[in-house]
């Protein structure tokens, strides 16, 4: 009997973990996808806490910049660079724009090249 009873009881599980689920699409298509570039310069910090929040798209990680980040970002949704350097430590964050959908305008090529000097953790 709990045999029978075992798909119907996930079933029901996933019912309810996913009936306050909401997922939106968009299909304007009016934002037109650009290329940007940004760069962060090191200051005081002798060591980098690096992350990356990325949604769908193309990563490409490197080094050889000549700043601590050299980034290019080509997307319809520019991302956020958060950098904050306090005494030896210094806080990158290079995070995509809170949004529900990309629309049909779904490029996302982002290339982040760092120094080589600056360990980052």
């Amino acid at each position: 009997m709990h045999r029978r009873l075992l798909p119907w009881l996930i079933l029901l599980a996933l019912g309810a973990a996913t009936s306050g689920c909401h997922i939106s699409v968009d299909m304007d298509d009016s934002t037109p996808v650009k290329t940007t570039t940004r760069t962060v310069e090191r200051g005081s910090a002798e060591y980098v806490h690096a992350e990356v929040h990325m949604g769908a798209g193309e990563l490409d990680v490197t080094g050889g910049a000549a700043k601590l980040l050299d980034a290019e970002f080509r997307s319809a949704h520019q991302p956020e660079v958060i950098y904050e350097a306090k005494g030896a430590r210094g806080t990158l964050e290079v995070r995509s724009p809170k949004q529900t959908s990309w629309g049909k305008q779904g490029e996302n090529k982002w290339k982040l090249r760092f120094d080589n000097q600056t360990p980052i953790d």
